[in-house]
Formats: C-alpha cells, structure tokens, sequence
C-alpha cells in the first residue's frame, strides 16, 4: 500500500499520516517504513480513493487489500460509494490510497 497526497497540499498530507500511524499500529505488512508520498495529478482526487492499476482492474487483478480497504472506508463513512479508481499509472499489483482535496458539503 501507498499513500499518495496532492503536491503542495498540508492538510491532506496530515490527515494522510494519521492513516500511516493506524497502519503502522495495526501492524499492517508493508507500511513499515512508509510515509506519505506526493504526486501531481490532471485532476487532484477528493476525499480519500482507493486505486489500482488500470490493467490490473481489466485482468481482474484488484489486490486483495484495496478490495478490504474499500469496504472497511465505506463502512466506517469515510468514503460516500464503494468506487475503486483504476489508473495506469498507479503501480502495478499496489493499493494507493490517495488522501485529496477535501470534498464540499452540500448544505
């Protein structure tokens, strides 16, 4: 798993670490020594996405732990809909999770 937040973008990289710290705690295989990355986007996510590789996703190849991840955000009302982003640059037989911009409410 990598956790990927917009470049230049503080608050979502705070948030993103608190991520790495439930991680880390939970013991999670892979996070050890992980922190957060920054990455420019055409378009910067909001909110949190779980994403996979494009080709992966066609192929049916989703890992195991976005599929997890997907449904345990979901459950605890961190993301709106069950949605797995797919991109072809997202690194082959990984989980990004991608902290963005934080989403408008509507009031």
């Amino acid at each position: 798993i990598s956790i990927v937040v917009p470049l230049g973008n503080s608050e979502a990289k705070s948030y993103a670490m608190e991520f790495v710290e439930i991680f880390k705690q939970a013991r999670w295989i892979g996070i050890e020594g992980a922190g957060v990355s920054q990455s420019v986007w055409d378009k910067d996510p909001v909110g949190i996405e779980i994403t996979v590789n494009e080709a992966d996703a066609r192929a049916g190849r989703v890992p195991a732990d976005a599929i997890m991840l997907l449904n345990r955000f979901f459950q605890l009302g961190l993301i709106e809909k069950r949605t797995m982003f797919v991109n072809p640059g997202a690194p082959s037989g990984e989980t990004e999770v991608r902290v963005g911009i934080k989403p408008t409410v509507a009031h």
